[in-house]
């Protein structure tokens, strides 16, 4: 099976989770025996090879990369939004580079820079489509469905117009990934890939999940990630305070941010229980405490952390925002709770960490949910998929 995976951006290129899942589902492709090619976005063109994969990187189409956004003014954003939504150069460009009767498969992992044109284009040459909805990208300028710091339930007046552009070319997509339901029916309530097959496919853990060691309390909770207002750190160091138990509960930050941001959080967290420790890779980190915390006061598409905690052992307690609550079986490897509320925050920290015993049990079962987004799992459900769009007599 020849497969194109099409993205924004390619390793070493990274702007956040989602170049790390694209890599590792290319890698995993690549290890199960599929003829896999990149095609990435990017400020020039080159051709080379990453761990055994070809990665063309072709100029993006647009009036610059979107890698490089945070050093543009609001008027060239505005352009480049502008083409993004109905760039009929894409397919021309992507052309020069690529021909796409080679591929069974197209598979957009991230649009951005690509342009939703790239599925008309795939389409007509007769390649299968698929897309993963990895942010809100297609929905929402920002691709957060965030504006002053409440979650948007419907593409706002300024999002509308590219929104209606991009939908359009949904319906050239014949496999809609999202990966959490969550993202997947924001989409759906929203137009867009209306004549697709839908599912649901997580990201790669990327971590192997191992027996648990978490039978010795440290007494400590965590939070590790961008230190920045939507991921809820506030409420974490509000909640603090409210703790009660037999023990001191100890929190430990792990995590880089605006400057100016992360001194006004360690002035509100400057009590004697709470260490920032700064950048730190997780596998160190989870070593560290008993539970970690994902307090995000916006809709996250799906919680790569969480994973990667449940990986080492470490249960969660987790906002019921976006996908966070599809990786938790509640009470059982973790618990949720009211996004932005301090005192329901409160009450599920104290409710594991003084109980060692639900603790453990949440542990154990945090290992096997693991499991569940291993390479392998989820390499098996994307080709089931991939085998469903060659094998659909509508398309032939």
């Amino acid at each position: 099976m020849r497969i194109l995976i099409a993205c924004s951006g390619y390793y070493p290129a990274y702007r956040g989770g989602g170049e790390i899942s694209t890599k590792l589902l290319a890698d995993g492709l690549r290890e199960s025996g599929c003829d896999v090619e990149v095609m990435a976005a990017s400020d020039s063109w080159a051709e080379d090879i990453v761990d055994g994969i070809k990665v063309i990187r072709v100029p993006s189409p647009n009036i610059y990369w979107s890698f490089q956004n945070a050093q543009k003014s609001f008027f060239e954003k505005f352009a480049w939004h502008t083409i993004d939504s109905f760039n009929l150069f894409a397919a021309s460009q992507f052309q020069k580079y690529i021909d796409f009767h080679n591929y069974d498969v197209v598979h957009t992992s991230t649009i951005e820079d690509i342009s939703p044109a790239i599925w008309q284009l795939a389409n007509a040459k007769g390649a299968n489509v698929a897309h993963t909805m990895r942010s809100f990208s297609l929905l929402c300028l920002s691709a957060s469905m965030l504006r002053n710091g409440q979650c948007c339930e419907r593409s706002c007046a300024h999002c509308w117009p590219f929104m209606a552009l991009k939908r359009r070319y949904s319906k050239y997509v014949d496999a809609a990934v999202g990966i959490s339901e969550f993202i997947l029916n924001k989409h759906i309530d929203h137009g867009f890939f209306q004549q697709a097959d839908k599912h649901v496919i997580g990201n790669i853990s990327g971590e192997m999940p191992h027996k648990s060691d978490h039978f010795t309390s440290t007494g400590k909770i965590g939070f590790i990630g961008r230190l920045e207002q939507t991921k809820g750190i506030e409420t974490l160091l509000c909640a603090l305070p409210l703790l009660r138990g037999p023990k001191k509960i100890e929190l430990l930050v792990a995590g880089t941010g605006n400057k100016k941001y992360v001194s006004s959080l360690m002035e509100m967290g400057n009590e004697s229980n709470v260490q920032w420790l700064g950048f730190q890779k997780p596998s160190e980190f989870f070593q560290k405490i008993d539970v970690l915390v994902v307090p995000s006061i916006w809709d996250e598409p799906f919680g790569r952390v969480v994973i990667e905690a449940y990986s080492h052992g470490v249960p969660v307690i987790v906002a019921n925002r976006g996908g966070l609550p599809e990786l938790v079986d509640n009470g059982k490897t973790g618990l949720i709770f009211e996004a932005a509320s301090v005192h329901s925050l409160a009450e599920k920290i104290c409710q594991i960490m003084n109980a060692p015993l639900l603790r453990q049990a949440m542990s154990i079962a945090a290992v096997q949910m693991a499991e569940k987004f291993s390479q392998k799992e989820i390499l098996s459900q994307h080709l089931t998929m991939y085998e469903a769009l060659l094998t659909d007599t509508r398309r032939l």
